[in-house]
């Protein structure tokens, strides 16, 4: 299992409402659709790997902590940082301390980048076969569902009915890995300030305009990709 692996995982993430005459299909629809009108999210997620199902103790875990202000992100995973704001987009390599920077064009953006939230609630669409109510227990609701082919055999979703939002998920693979996702933040209304996406947390500008790591990344070294 590859950290890879887990940030594909990660892009399927959503807001659920709350729509309990709804069919599953319904429902993941107006949660793709709730996703795209919602202009603020804090989301912080904590994941553990399992050789197996029957594993005990996961042999690794990590946090995930993701921040989206409209077209701005803030993603901070593992061993990677991203940045993308008005001005920048900024990709962290904490292992090799290289920090990859480009400037952002939101015109022709569409083409090069699409949001993995989006992307994964339609692969959930497209790909996940008979999604079946397991359970009910108090207010979470447990869903289940099947793949016949690709590297995730089955996807489950808990639902908290009262709050209207994920609480976890677990993937089981072909190959017999086992994931949980348990969502620790979910805040739709999150507080954030000037300075949340703003690139000098990464990087700052040096002589000539020169752009180098900020003093929480002193010693990377900054590759701007746009250069000429």
């Amino acid at each position: 299992m590859t950290r890879t692996r887990i940030t594909i995982i990660l892009g399927l993430i959503w807001i659920i409402p709350a729509l309990n005459a709804q069919s599953f299909k319904e429902r993941l629809t107006a949660m793709r659709k709730t996703y795209d009108t919602l202009s603020k999210v804090h989301i912080r997620m904590s994941i553990s790997l399992f050789a197996g199902e029957q594993s005990k103790t996961p042999y690794l875990r990590e946090t995930a902590d993701v921040k989206r202000n409209k077209r701005d992100y803030r993603y901070e995973f593992g061993t990677t940082n991203m940045l993308m704001n008005s001005k920048y987009l900024i990709m962290v390599d904490r292992n090799s301390r290289e920090m990859l920077c480009s400037k952002r064009s939101l015109k022709g953006e569409d083409n090069l980048f699409t949001d993995p939230m989006k992307i994964s609630m339609d692969s959930i669409l497209s790909f996940y076969e008979n999604p079946r109510l397991v359970s009910r227990q108090d207010s979470i609701e447990h869903y289940a569902m099947t793949q016949k082919k690709g590297p995730i055999k089955r996807v489950d979703l808990f639902i908290d009915q009262l709050t209207g939002l994920l609480r976890k998920m677990e993937y089981r693979y072909a190959d017999g890995h086992y994931v949980i996702i348990e969502f620790t933040t979910f805040d739709t209304r999150p507080p954030f300030d000037e300075n949340t996406f703003h690139e000098k947390s990464y990087v700052i500008a040096a002589d000539k305009g020169v752009l180098k790591a900020s003093a929480a990344f002193r010693g990377y070294h900054v590759v701007m990709m746009d250069k000429q």
